[in-house]
Order: structure tokens, then sequence, then C-alpha cells
């Protein structure tokens, strides 16, 4: 009897009751021989659609730099294998992230991130934040004038609290 090769890999229900996909090959492979998909451990829930999912965990990546800058993404094939999803959730993904100006895709070398990808990853995650916001407010039923009154407001005391750390004086301080 001999001992197999000790890097384990949970079985597909294993890994669909833990919330997500981990790639089934290569598990035991340095973290510089793996695809981006495999460095980041796409996480798939039950809740929301899929691609939002996967595209929002692609964004987090770049806001934070784990992806680099024109780093090509894996193949559509190869990316729907590595998270367990169909080509057309990947093209999706592909397709949201160019929209966005997170990647570039080109017909003859693929798909790769651009080279403002952080900067364009940071607006799209303050986007979500923003539609989160609207939708939060107009279930209160506020107007649309009041929820712009209302980021208006706090963007002004952060930047005047802003201002009062740099060391100079707002007109509130001098009362």
């Amino acid at each position: 009897m001999y001992k197999r090769n000790m890097c384990a890999v949970p079985s597909k229900k294993r890994r669909a009751e833990e919330g997500f996909i981990t790639p089934s090959t290569n598990v035991c492979t340095p973290e510089y021989g793996k695809t981006s998909f495999e460095r980041l451990h796409i996480r798939l829930s039950q809740t929301g659609l899929l691609v939002h999912q996967i595209v929002r965990q692609i964004v987090d990546a770049c806001a934070m730099g784990a992806l680099s800058p024109e780093e090509r993404l894996p193949t559509i094939g190869d990316a729907a294998k590595q998270i367990g999803v169909s080509p057309s959730t990947i093209r999706d993904v592909y397709h949201m992230l160019t929209l966005h100006g997170i990647a570039s895709t080109t017909q003859n070398r693929g798909t790769f991130l651009t080279r403002t990808t952080e900067r364009a990853a940071c607006r799209y995650q303050i986007s979500c934040n923003v539609r989160e916001l609207i939708t939060q407010a107009r279930a209160l039923h506020l107007a649309d004038e009041e929820i712009v009154a209302v980021v208006l407001t706090e963007l002004s005391a952060q930047s005047a609290d802003a201002t009062n750390e740099t060391g100079t004086f707002s007109p509130d301080d001098m009362r």
C-alpha cells in the first residue's frame, strides 16, 4: 500500500456546501504558478447573479493589487473550468470588466487587465456602493433630490474634516 499525495482536494459536493469552488487541478502548485483565477479562490454563493459575484471578486482583487495591471486573464474555457461555471458566464464577466475599463479583450491575444485596472476597480466598487445606497434610500421613500442632498452634505462634511486635519480652519471653527 502506498500513500497518496497529501494535498487534499475536497469533493465537489463539499466545495459546493462550503460555498465556493476551488480549482480541481494543480492545487499543490505554488502561488506563482497559478493563473489569476486560481490565486483568487473565487467563492460562489447561492444569492445574486454569478456574473456579478465573479466580477465583484475580480474587482476587489484588482483594487487591492492582488492582480497586476496588464495581467492576462485565463481563456474563457479555462476560467469556466477553474471556477465551475459555464463559458457564457465567463464571457459575460469579461464583457462587464471591459465595459468598466478594468479589462480589455483582443481577438488574437485574449483578455488582459488594463494599465489603470486598480483605479477602474475602485470606481466600480464605489459605483456598486452608491447603487446600494440609492436602493436603500428609495426603500425609505426618499426623493432623488433628498438623496443627492444627503450625499453632498456628507461629502462637504468629510472635506471639511480633511481640511481641519491639515491645519486650516473651516468657517464652523471660527464661531
